[in-house]
């Protein structure tokens, strides 16, 4: 068995120990040269218990060690996030729970106790997406704990009661005089990012992607025999991880179009203009030269599209994208999931393509046809009428 330490600066009892594989300290607060190692050496053995009967571990011993798993398995942003919502919603209620002695109404609690916790905090309920976020939170977790006989099969939860009455919010997408609008000269001083909010519009890409472009490794300036072209190679969250994209489409290629590389050389000459900037690291670097951060990006395109009246958010550019490529341009889905980086597996057209209003010669030819469509059905019931009152 581990021998505890007496911490003389924290003025408690502490013991390391390890046991299968698995490690953990021991504390006790009690000053006693007896009960306090006496007290260290009584969790140690309640933890052991618990590692050889499974039916015995607590929750925040099991969460722990399914954030350990986690984070091996799979990017540091997406394991930022289920760390923030175990935190958020998980371990308060559970932390001192047996994992055996969960139940699915307990689940079921937590997705309420959600909804009340953030009515709470902001004056309305919570959204159906975060609701069903902590429910896939739940069951990625019950999973887990399945496959290491800390519950059975059938306690893993699978369906959930949203207390949502609203139905998710519709993505949006810039409709065509918005679109005109944000590439208009009118709004070239609008704001110093404006180029940057173009160029996402133009590209689709992601914002991620687009702050993590660096200007020697991953553009290909035009030629004369060959466009410009950007090479998605890494990826920046709001918390500056850096990551190596967020698809199996990692490094892939997309080809400027002339209104896309006006505003890359647009924004480039700006940031020069500052005075800041003579060999920037970033393809759009910020005003300083340096990084262009995402939160700072979505801030300036929240305050932009406010004093424009857009309600439309910076990753509703991605959308724009997709649906005027998929309607207007009649780019395949197939070709579109290339250009954005989507899996083939994700239904690009049921997510990302929204319905785009018709501009005024469009609408006089749909008008058109409704109407001769009318008028050749209305002479068939005319003819009948007049047969049938010869």
């Amino acid at each position: 068995m581990p021998t505890p330490r007496w911490d003389e600066n924290r003025q408690y009892w502490k013991m390391d120990a390890r046991y299968k594989g698995k490690r953990k300290t021991f504390y006790s607060k009690i000053a006693s040269g007896k009960r306090g190692p006496a007290e260290c050496r009584q969790k140690y053995l309640e933890w052991i218990e618990s590692v050889d009967q499974p039916e015995g571990i607590f929750f925040s011993d099991a969460w722990q060690e399914y954030l350990d798993w986690y984070r091996i398995k799979n990017k540091v942003t997406s394991w930022k996030g289920l760390r923030t919502r175990g935190a958020a919603h998980l371990l308060r209620p559970l932390k001192n729970k047996k994992l055996s002695e969960i139940t699915k109404a307990d689940w079921q609690r937590i997705i309420d106790q959600a909804n009340v916790r953030i009515k709470k905090k902001t004056g309305h309920g919570a959204s159906r997406e975060t609701l069903e976020g902590i429910a896939t939170t739940i069951r990625g977790f019950c999973k887990f704990a399945a496959g290491r006989g800390w519950i059975a099969d059938i306690d893993v939860p699978i369906y959930f009661d949203y207390p949502v009455r609203t139905p998710p919010k519709k993505a949006q997408i810039l409709q065509p005089s918005q679109l005109a609008l944000l590439l208009s000269p009118e709004t070239d001083d609008a704001s110093w990012y404006i180029h940057c909010f173009r160029f996402i519009a133009l590209t689709g890409i992601r914002r991620g992607e687009f702050c993590a472009l660096k200007a020697s490794r991953d553009y290909r300036p035009p030629t004369e025999s060959s466009p410009g072209q950007i090479i998605i190679n890494e990826s920046i969250s709001h918390d500056l991880d850096v990551t190596d994209g967020k698809s199996i489409h990692k490094g892939r290629v997309i080809t400027l179009g002339r209104l896309a590389q006006i505003e890359l050389d647009a924004h480039i000459a700006r940031a020069k203009d500052t005075g800041r900037v003579s060999k920037p690291v970033y393809l759009f670097p910020d005003a300083d030269g340096g990084l262009l951060k995402p939160r700072r990006l979505s801030d300036a395109w929240r305050f932009f599209a406010s004093a424009h009246g857009i309600t439309v958010t910076l990753h509703h550019l991605r959308h724009t994208f997709v649906s005027y490529g998929r309607q207007l341009a009649g780019v395949s889905e197939e070709d579109i999931k290339l250009l954005v980086g989507h899996t083939e597996q994700m239904s690009t057209d049921r997510t990302y393509n929204h319905e785009i209003d018709l501009l005024p010669e469009d609408q006089r030819k749909r008008d058109a046809k409704a109407l001769a469509e009318a008028e050749a059905i209305n002479s068939v019931f005319e003819r009948i009428l007049d047969a049938m009152t010869v």
